[in-house]
């Protein structure tokens, strides 16, 4: 496990990708409406 990883799951987060996630909603506010999120990312290399 990377840093990001462990920093996310000491935050109570499930994925690093969720940081991506607040990034881009930060910029664009296109989660403020949303009650749950499914992410359907690719496992690394796979």
């Amino acid at each position: 496990m990377d840093k990001t990883a462990m920093r996310a799951r000491k935050e109570g987060l499930r994925a690093r990708s969720s940081y991506k996630l607040k990034e881009l909603n930060r910029k664009y506010a296109f989660l403020d409406n949303a009650s749950s999120i499914l992410d359907l990312g690719a496992w690394p290399g796979g």
